[in-house]
């Protein structure tokens, strides 16, 4: 698989840029121009979760690319999270980060996971951490590599259901050890101040404001009943007044019926005026009091909540039913059980595996000829070492591009078409020139056939290489308008 161009927009600005299918050097004369963010961006743009540098936002940028695997060239093009994938007439689209290893598995001809997921730790060395990065941890942003997966892959060993056992007891562990915690914390709080009864302020005035809320909804309603009823009782009155009704007394007067003419009308009013009067009374009152609440709660805050809060919380652990000394012994049983699935899991990548022997014979011979031999261990699973306390500087640094390079190999055997080995400046503080040449040799005889891309601020002894010089800086070509 290799890189045969991208182009990058941003705005009214873009960079298009082809790529050798062999040597190809982004360089610079000084830092900080773009090299690294455009090694970063070709990852990106091929559906990577890649963290965007400190100058430019990933995101922003329209990117599209081509590559090439197995001879099928492939048109990509990356728009936040989805993949537009073209070839021939096919065109798929894919959605970020969940269907990224679909599209991995048709451009690197794989379905096995363990390879799919550690494929970018093996072809890629970020400038950050790659050179720290020697058989696990993590590559750049969320992306981790794993040699025992790697491997598992290679030699197509099957761990999946206990390595999903393995998961679940993790998660368990997690939460049983915060469990204990709180036990204990249980425990220290009743030796220190025995059974807690506390009533947070805090709590208690917001009680307090929302009985008195329901209260003040309650008088609102019966308000606007009584405002309700007085509107009705003068439509009425008006409403017959209009009608221009009349009555005849009993000696034959002539009546007009109105306010003045209605029996007690007077007297409803009144009484519903005085209603009126005492409703608004309380209503002002509770009012006043909520006003006064939310005072004090606003003038409390931050003053005591800190405080009441802790109390509070202490006083939910010392009701809670649970038992340190039994929650302890699930976690001594989780602890015993990971380690037999661990050793389990180990036992079964390591056994009889050819996988394992042939990157460690790469090792030990890169070993040889680039001089740190003597910091390798003679058993074949020094490959799966932990002890990294003793490997530092240069050594270290020519250790981790020889287990990259043995990476590479083995999963071109069992993949059948060749990576792409993208390193971001090769060249560490405490590396001398004379180690840096004899990387670049090997990688000139074993990887020939290989694409090689390398951002650096110097120059490499390739025989043909494609150099692409940024100047001030990675996207500087104005779009011209016709």
């Amino acid at each position: 698989m290799n890189f045969k161009s991208i182009k990058i927009s941003v705005g009214n600005f873009y960079k298009e840029i082809d790529f050798s299918e062999k040597v190809n050097l982004i360089y610079s004369k000084k830092n900080t121009v773009g090299k690294t963010t455009l090694l970063r961006l070709m990852l990106y743009a091929i559906g990577f979760s890649i963290p965007s540098t400190r100058k430019l936002k990933f995101e922003k940028c329209e990117l599209s690319c081509k590559i090439e695997s197995k001879n099928v060239e492939y048109f990509i093009v990356r728009n936040g999270d989805s993949l537009e994938v073209s070839h021939g007439k096919a065109k798929t689209i894919f959605l970020l980060p969940f269907e990224l290893n679909n599209f991995l598995r048709d451009i690197f001809n794989t379905n096995n996971e363990n390879i799919i997921s550690n494929l970018l730790g093996a072809f890629y060395f970020d400038q950050e951490k790659g050179w720290t990065l020697l058989n696990r941890g993590t590559i750049i942003g969320k992306n981790s590599f794993n040699i025992e997966q790697l491997v598992r892959g290679l030699s197509d060993v099957d761990c999946s259901d206990l390595e999903d056992e393995l998961k679940k007891v993790e998660s368990n562990l997690m939460k049983y050890q915060k469990l204990f915690d709180i036990a204990k914390y249980k425990s220290e709080i009743h030796e220190l101040k025995g059974d807690i009864v506390y009533d947070s302020y805090d709590d208690e005035l917001e009680k307090n404001i929302a009985l008195f809320d329901s209260e003040s909804k309650a008088i609102r309603n019966e308000l606007s009943k009584v405002e309700k009823a007085m509107s009705n009782n003068k439509t009425f009155v008006e409403y017959i007044k209009k009608m221009g009704i009349s009555v005849k007394s009993k000696s034959s007067e002539i009546i007009p019926v109105n306010e003045n003419t209605i029996i007690d009308y007077s007297d409803f009013v009144d009484i519903l005026m005085a209603k009126k009067r005492i409703i608004l009374g309380e209503l002002s009152e509770i009012t006043k009091k909520i006003e006064d609440m939310k005072l004090k709660r606003k003038d409390d805050k931050g003053l005591f909540k800190t405080e009441n809060l802790l109390l509070s919380y202490e006083n939910q652990v010392t009701k809670m039913d649970i038992d340190q000394v039994v929650i302890e012994n699930y976690i001594k049983n989780l602890e015993e059980r990971h380690r037999d699935l661990k050793s389990n899991i180990f036992d079964l990548t390591r056994n009889d595996n050819k996988v394992i022997e042939n990157i460690y014979k790469t090792v030990e011979n890169y070993a040889n000829e680039l001089e740190f031999s003597d910091y390798i261990s003679t058993n074949k699973d020094f490959i799966f070492t932990s002890d990294l306390k003793s490997l530092s500087g240069a050594v270290f640094h020519k250790i981790v591009f020889s287990f990259k390079l043995a990476y590479i190999k083995e999963i071109e055997k069992k993949l059948g078409l060749k990576l792409p080995i993208i390193i971001d400046s090769p060249s560490g503080r405490e590396v001398e020139q004379i180690n840096i040449d004899n990387m670049i040799e090997i990688l000139k005889r074993d990887f020939s056939e290989n694409q090689i891309i390398i951002a650096s601020i110097n120059q490499y002894k390739f025989d043909e290489c494609n150099i692409i010089e940024l100047k001030d800086s990675l996207i500087d070509d104005e779009v011209k308008n016709n």
